[in-house]
């Protein structure tokens, strides 16, 4: 798998069993691809390994690509790791890509001082409303711990 490796290649443990993989001379498709050979590489590795016990390892992950997937670093690890949850869900040893489809702000589950407050926050900071409503969320789900 070595000489299959990118030039230009980062790895960084994000956290106990994540780890993010920036590719940044490569595609998105060509990093799934590289992936599912990786996760299949690692399938046949750990079955030859734990072949006589009850345990089971596997290996899942996600892809995610700028600018076409996200306007800013935050969007693009949020990207690539619910592509990996779902990656996992679906049963794990895959790689999946970033799922695509707009997502918008809307008025309706907001009161109008809050939509007032996120305008006046983006235009700010220079992140749009959808993204900074994301981020937002994440520390929701972190803070109870999902």
């Amino acid at each position: 798998m070595i000489e299959q490796t990118p030039d230009e290649l980062y790895v960084d443990c994000v956290s106990g069993g994540e780890f993010l993989v920036i590719l940044p001379s490569i595609s998105q498709e060509q990093a799934r691809k590289a992936g599912n050979e990786i996760c299949k590489r690692f399938a046949a590795m750990v079955d030859s390994i734990l072949a006589k016990s009850h345990l089971s390892v596997s290996l899942s992950g996600g892809t995610s690509e700028f600018p076409s997937n996200a306007e800013n670093r935050t969007e693009l690890f949020r990207g690539a790791r619910e592509a990996a949850y779902r990656a996992s869900k679906a049963g794990g040893n895959r790689v999946f890509p970033t799922e695509k489809g707009p997502m918008r702000a809307t008025s309706t589950q907001y009161t109008s001082v809050q939509i007032e407050k996120l305008k006046q926050l983006s235009s700010m900071e220079g992140i749009s409303q959808v993204s900074l409503l994301r981020e937002a969320l994440d520390d929701l789900l972190l803070k109870y711990g999902l």
